[in-house]
This record gives structure tokens, sequence and C-alpha cells, in this order.
């Protein structure tokens, strides 16, 4: 007689049940977001570039001149990670800070040459990664996905 209880899986193999978790709105999210960071990071290998330091750039990009306090606000991280985020940009001369003319106390931040031809480079490898990962989707389910994942972060 088999010690194994019908339904289950032995804890040696390799793909465990996940019960619930299959249902849950957070766990598949993270494992979207899982997989997205690890085919970013193998299709970024040349640029050693991050999804979140490519997104501070693509910000910058966007907004020349925006400051700290704003660009964490709208990255939803803390103002001390992306400082350090920002320090190692500048370290690879991808981003300068500029006191801000309206208010002496802050830096507007602003793409370098470096940066603007890393950017030239990134915003190409970003629509290749985006067309990978998003493979089993038509265009008009990768319209539906974006625009739902829009509705559930606006919450």
């Amino acid at each position: 007689m088999s010690s194994e209880i019908k339904g289950t899986r032995g804890i040696n193999e390799q793909e465990p049940e996940r019960g619930a978790l299959e249902a849950l709105l957070g766990f598949q999210l993270r494992r979207a977001q899982i997989k997205l960071f690890q085919h970013f990071k193998s299709c970024m290998t040349d640029l050693a570039i991050t999804p979140g330091q490519s997104g501070v750039l693509i910000l910058i990009e966007s907004n020349p001149g925006i400051n700290q306090a704003a660009l964490a606000r709208a990255m939803q991280i803390e103002r001390a990670t992306l400082g350090e985020t920002i320090d190692y940009l500048q370290e690879k001369q991808w981003v300068e800070r500029h006191k801000s003319p309206s208010d002496g106390r802050s830096y507007a931040l602003h793409l370098s040459a470096k940066g603007k031809n890393i950017m030239r480079k990134l915003h190409p490898a970003i629509v290749a990664h985006e067309q990978d990962v998003s493979a089993n989707l038509n265009a008009k389910q990768c319209r539906e996905l974006l625009r739902l994942l829009t509705m559930f972060n606006q919450v």
C-alpha cells in the first residue's frame, strides 16, 4: 500500500502542488515579476543595468530637471534607496545632479551625454524584452493586461 495520500506529491519532487496560491493575485503577480526581472537581467548583460535603474533613467529622460523627492514618489520607493541608485548612476556618468534653479536645497537630475547614449541602446533592448516576455499573448491581450494592471495599481 502506498504511503502517499491521494492528491499530494512527494516532498522530493521538483514541482510541488501550489494549492490555494494558484488563485492568489499576489502570488501570480510575484511570479510574473520574478520572470520579468530574470529575463530583463539576461537581456541587459551588455548594459549592466537593473529594471529599477532603467526605470529611474526613463523617468529622468522624460522629466529633465526632476528632483529626487518627486522621482522617489513617482517610483514609489524610499528617498534613501533612490539616493543610492542616483549615486550609482552618477558614478557611471549616466546622470548629472545640478542645483535646482527653483530650490537651492534640492538637485535637478538630468541625463548626461553618456546617459543619453545608454538610452539609445536601452529603449530597443526594452522593446525586445517586452516582446519576448509577452510572446504567449497577442496584441489585444497585451493591451488588456496592461489596462488591468494600470487599474489595479490605481488602488
